[in-house]
């Protein structure tokens, strides 16, 4: 059987017909999609009172949260000077160098700036 994605409107039209029917089978092959789909969509409607697409649970989920974005800042404005690597074992965060820096970069809008280094004092020669 070929995956089919359903319109909202066949998905409520799946729903009601098993409130009504309560024949899973009969409406799975109505519909030409499994007896799971059927029970998943009830299951959805029962839980979150709609059975539209989800898709905002699609995708990868970020590991940094808001808050650690606030703490990065914070950090990165308290002492200029800070590698990455500091910056992960300061805050615990779990993630790696190459992800913290394209945070810093895209997402906070920090940009690299070299040292400026000022010349030593000259020692003087006895």
């Amino acid at each position: 059987m070929s995956k089919k994605i359903l319109t909202n409107d066949e998905r409520n039209r799946i729903v009601e017909a098993y409130q009504r029917m309560g024949k899973a089978r009969i409406l799975a092959q109505a519909y030409n999609v499994s007896e799971r789909t059927v029970f998943r969509l009830v299951a959805q409607k029962k839980n979150t009172g709609s059975v539209e697409l989800q898709t905002s649970k699609r995708g990868r989920k970020p590991k940094i949260s808001e808050n650690d974005l606030k703490k990065i800042t914070e950090t990165i404005t308290e002492e200029p000077d800070i590698t990455l690597q500091e910056i992960i074992d300061k805050l615990h965060l779990e993630c790696k160098i190459p992800s913290i820096c394209k945070i810093i970069r895209h997402k906070l809008g920090f940009t690299r700036k070299k040292k400026v280094y000022t010349p030593a004092k000259e020692i003087s020669q006895k």
